[in-house]
Formats: structure tokens, C-alpha cells, sequence
């Protein structure tokens, strides 16, 4: 068959024809295929959100042994404490603290009640920073003598929450364990400051 024939003419034209049009059909499909994982990609991010809490009412409540510093020793002591607040979004939450602090190693154990106002930021995946102000009663004055005095101050901590199962529902509370150091410092009324350290754990629900 020779170039110039008209069958070979017309069998190139028709190539031709085709190939154009099959370019074209993957030029439209291409950029459509691109868009929809660039949306799908987009969705998930949306979905993903960075940060461990869900926006909403959260609720602590844990336990931590310590020791006060004080003139001349230490005086063993253990807290339990209740936070109640809100999660403002996926990394921040603030609420307030309140529960009863146990003074022992004394002549006479004595036991003090505290409120604080809590800030919590969420630094990396459940590593949290924590800080506050509050009041508390019956701080001791010292190990040997029986009385006590109100106080102001604050507290700061440092600690990590761990999850402790996959939330399958975004309505079901997510229940995480926090283990964590908190350092209280308290003025009392009489101007003496109370040092405390504390270590322990407890459970947060949000």
C-alpha cells in the first residue's frame, strides 16, 4: 500500500482523529482525578484535627501524694482533687479545681480544703502544661506546732494523659489516664509561704 494512496490517507486521518481525541479525554479526566483527592485530602484534614480534646464539658478527678516544705523538714501530705470546665477547643481547657488536701506526719493531722481556677494547654499529643490561682484553709504552720492558717496562691504541673481506648463515637466521653507533677505554692495569712510537690495520677473524661 503506498503513501499516497487514498486508503492510507484516509487510515492516517482516521489515526489521527483518534489519537487527538484520546489526548483530550485524559487531559479532561486528569485535572478531575486531581481535584477530587485534593478534596478528599482536604476532608480528612478537616476531619483530623490536631489536638486531644473534643470542644465541650471535661471532668477530672485524681489523687497525689506529696510533701510540704516547711522551716526545718517536710511534712508528708496527699490531695484529692475534682476539676469540672470546658474544653474552649482541641488543645485548651479550663475549669476549676476543688477537693481536700491531708496533712499527716503532725501531732495532730489536719486536713485542708482548696478551690482553684485551672488553665490546661495541650503542648504534643497528651503532653500537658497546667496552671492556676486559688484559696485554701488549715495550712499547717509548721510539724510541731498544731495551728494552721489560710492561704492564696497558685499551682503549676506538667504531666501526659494516655488514652485508654479508641473513641468510636465523637457523643461517647473519651477516657484518658494522666500521670503528671504539680508544684503549689501558698501564702498564708500571716505571711508565711507553704511549699508543696506533688505526684500522681488521675482520670479525665471528656
Amino acid at each position: 500500500m503506498s503513501f499516497k494512496s487514498p486508503k492510507f490517507s484516509c487510515f492516517a486521518r482516521t489515526t489521527t482523529v483518534v489519537a487527538l481525541t484520546s489526548l483530550t479525554a485524559f487531559g479532561a479526566l486528569a485535572p478531575t482525578e486531581a481535584s477530587a483527592t485534593e478534596l478528599s485530602l482536604a476532608t480528612d484534614k478537616r476531619e483530623r484535627k490536631p489536638g486531644i480534646l473534643k470542644k465541650g464539658v471535661y471532668a477530672d478527678i485524681g489523687i497525689k501524694p506529696g510533701t510540704m516544705l516547711i522551716e526545718g523538714g517536710v511534712i508528708p501530705m496527699i490531695r484529692f482533687g475534682v476539676s469540672v470546665g470546658g474544653a474552649l477547643n482541641t488543645k485548651f481547657k479550663l475549669g476549676t479545681q476543688f477537693g481536700l488536701t491531708g496533712y499527716l506526719d503532725r501531732k495532730k493531722r489536719s486536713v485542708s480544703g482548696f478551690v482553684t481556677v485551672m488553665a490546661t494547654g495541650y503542648l504534643w499529643k497528651g503532653l500537658y502544661m497546667r496552671g492556676g490561682l486559688g484559696v485554701a484553709s488549715n495550712i499547717p504552720v509548721s510539724r510541731s506546732i498544731v495551728g494552721s492558717r489560710a492561704g492564696l496562691g497558685g499551682q503549676a504541673g506538667i504531666g501526659y494523659e494516655f488514652e485508654l481506648y479508641e473513641r468510636k463515637s465523637k457523643k461517647k466521653p473519651m477516657t484518658r489516664l494522666g500521670l503528671g507533677f504539680d508544684y503549689d505554692l501558698k501564702a498564708t495569712t500571716t505571711g508565711l509561704l507553704r511549699q508543696g510537690v506533688l505526684f500522681g495520677l488521675h482520670f479525665a473524661f471528656n
